[in-house]
C-alpha cells in the first residue's frame, strides 16, 4: 500500500520520536511504500523552530521526504498561519496514495487533500488532530478569526470526505467540538502509543541513568520535560515541588523553558538544590530519562514514544 503523511499543519522533524515519526517507522515496518509531505517548518538540536530547504530526500526513518516552501505572495508570518503550499494537488496525484493522513486539523492544504479524496474515493483518508486550549487559541484573534473561523471552515467542508476526526486527547475533542462544531460523534479518541520497552531494557536504561545522575536507590526522581510554558503549569509544578519535605526527592526538568515563565522558574530552580534543569534532550536521551524516573505502578513505565508525548 501507498501511505501518505501530510505534514503541513504541523511540523515533521528528522529522526524524532514524535507520533508521526513513530507512525513513518511502523508503517515502513509494515511493508508499505510511505511518503511524508512536510513543510519547510522543522526544529534544531535544541528545540527551537528552524526552517529546512524544500525538497526531497529519504529521511532516517526510511520514506521519501518532499519538503513544500511555503506560498510567497503574502508575508512570511502570515502564509506560515494561513499554511498555504504550491503543487501539492500535482503531487498527489503522481504519488496516487492508497491512503493519507493529514496531521493537524487546520491549514488550506487540507481542501486540496480534500479534494483529491473526493476525487479518488478508494483512497482512505484520515485527519489527526492535536489542537486543544493548552498549545492554541490563547488570544481573541486566534481563537476568533484564525481557528473560529479560518481553521474551522475549511476543517468542516474537509472532513466531509474524511473519517472521524482522529483526537489525540480528549482535551483535543473538547476543541474541536467548541472551537471547530465538531460533533463529539464524528471523532474518534487517537491516543499517542509506541514501542513498550522490554524489562531488561527498561532496568538498564535505567541504571544508567540513575547512576549518571547520582541517585542511589533511596532517591525519587521526578521528571516534567518538553516546551514549558505558562500555560504547562511548569511554576506550579515546581512551587508544589519546592513545598514537598524529603531530602530524597528529586526533581528534572528537560527541554526548552519559554520566555513567559524563565526568569521565574530559574529563581524557583535556583532556590531549591533537589531542583535540576538540563535543557533539551534527544529521543534516547529522554526516554533514559523517564526510565529514571519513579512511579508506583509497572504499567507506567515509558516506552519509545513515551517522549514525544511528553515534549509536544
Amino acid at each position: 500500500m501507498k501511505i501518505c503523511h501530510v505534514c503541513l499543519s504541523c511540523f515533521f522533524v528528522d529522526g524524532r520520536l514524535y507520533q508521526e515519526n513513530e507512525l513513518v517507522i511502523q508503517h515502513i515496518a509494515d511493508g508499505h511504500e510511505v511518503t511524508v509531505i512536510a513543510s519547510t517548518e522543522t526544529h534544531d538540536s535544541a528545540g527551537s523552530i528552524t526552517y529546512a530547504n524544500e525538497g526531497a530526500y529519504v529521511g532516517v526513518e526510511g520514506a521519501n521526504i518532499i519538503r513544500l516552501r511555503y506560498r510567497r505572495w503574502l508575508p512570511g508570518l502570515l502564509m506560515r498561519k494561513l499554511r498555504m503550499h504550491p503543487g501539492l494537488p500535482r503531487l498527489l496525484r503522481s504519488l496516487s496514495p492508497d491512503a493519507i493522513l493529514f496531521h493537524g486539523a487546520a491549514g488550506w492544504e487540507l481542501l486540496n487533500v480534500a479534494r483529491y479524496a473526493k476525487d479518488n474515493p478508494s483512497c482512505a483518508f484520515y485527519i489527526d488532530s492535536h489542537t486543544d486550549f493548552v498549545n492554541s487559541a490563547h488570544g481573541w484573534l486566534s481563537r476568533t478569526i484564525l481557528h473560529g473561523l479560518y481553521y474551522q471552515n475549511i476543517l468542516r467542508h474537509a472532513i466531509r470526505v474524511a473519517g472521524p476526526l482522529l483526537c489525540v486527547s480528549t482535551s483535543v475533542m473538547d476543541f474541536a467540538n467548541k472551537i471547530y462544531r465538531i460533533p463529539m460523534d464524528n471523532m474518534e479518541f487517537f491516543p499517542l502509543g509506541g514501542r513498550p520497552l522490554d524489562d531488561s531494557k527498561y532496568l538498564s536504561l535505567r541504571s544508567e541513568r540513575r547512576h549518571a545522575l547520582g541517585l542511589s536507590d533511596a532517591n525519587i526522581l521526578v521528571v516534567q520535560s518538553g516546551k514549558q510554558s505558562r500555560a504547562k503549569r511548569l511554576l506550579e509544578s515546581i512551587g508544589a515541588f519546592i513545598r514537598t519535605k524529603g531530602d530524597e526527592l528529586r526533581f528534572i526538568i528537560a527541554g526548552v523553558i519559554q520566555e513567559d515563565v524563565r526568569a521565574e522558574a530559574e529563581t524557583l530552580i535556583m532556590s531549591d538544590d533537589r531542583i535540576k534543569f538540563i535543557g533539551w534532550q534527544d529521543g534516547d536521551a529522554l526516554t533514559s530519562l523517564l526510565c529514571a524516573a519513579d512511579s508506583q505502578e509497572p504499567s507506567q513505565r515509558p516506552c519509545s514514544i513515551a517522549s514525544a508525548a511528553a515534549v509536544r
